[in-house]
């Protein structure tokens, strides 16, 4: 036996199988590539879209059960501000009309407390109610209730009473902020009043110039209102 011919038959053998293997490495590569001829679903891509279809879904789901939960307690937490305004304001100036105070003189006591409720001058408002209820024989359980929960706005409206009254006296505008005027108090009201005294006159004579047409406006909302509550 040829020892060269032995070799050159080994180095066919081994070419061969190399061959074979390239050729399987390139149509095992072109089974992964998608063809000019590739139709829908030919290798598989309905099932990649059925996985994709159901991961949206769940993620619409949870985002509906998410808004949804936001909702509820967007929606409890209304129906608690409404039944606590309900509690703590209505029945009790409903229970005043049945205890035979006339529907007028309850919508003057509401008008009046909620204006001096929003007196831009800390401190004063419960004082000042009862000593207008004491001149003018006013129920003064009703108006203190008012203007009682009128302290959110109160503190809302003192810097636009502030505004109002600098422009009306032709002042320059001062730097002012509520918090910083909270701190000053918090140190103490003697030098809160000295150091915001010309504020605090800015805005007592814009409140003092709105307050009557306030009041009227208030009664006259709160008449009807209160006398259509009479007769039901």
């Amino acid at each position: 036996m040829d020892v060269g011919n032995s070799f050159r038959r080994l180095f066919r053998v081994y070419y061969f199988l190399c061959v074979g293997v390239l050729q399987g490495n390139a149509h095992a590569t072109e089974n992964f590539m998608v063809h000019r001829d590739h139709v829908a679903g030919q290798y598989g891509d309905g099932l990649v879209r059925l996985v994709a279809a159901d991961a949206v879904t769940r993620w619409e789901r949870q985002r509906y059960y998410s808004l949804d939960a936001q909702s509820l307690n967007v929606g409890a937490k209304s129906v608690t501000v409404i039944r606590w305004l309900n509690d703590r304001v209505l029945r009790p100036l409903l229970d005043l009309l049945r205890q035979g105070v006339t529907p007028r003189r309850l919508a003057l006591c509401v008008a009046i407390g909620i204006v001096v409720g929003n007196v831009p001058i800390l401190g004063i408002s419960t004082a000042l109610c009862a000593i207008i209820a004491l001149i003018f024989r006013l129920n003064l359980p009703a108006i203190q209730l008012v203007q009682a929960f009128m302290a959110p706005t109160q503190l809302l409206l003192i810097i636009p009473f502030v505004r109002l009254g600098e422009w009306i006296t032709r002042a320059p505008p001062q730097p002012l902020s509520i918090k910083a005027g909270l701190a000053l108090f918090a140190q103490g009201i003697i030098p809160a009043i000295r150091l915001l005294w010309t504020a605090i006159v800015h805005a007592g004579i814009a409140w003092l110039l709105i307050a009557p047409f306030a009041i009227y406006i208030f009664y006259k909302i709160f008449t009807p209102i209160f006398t259509r509550a009479v007769s039901k």
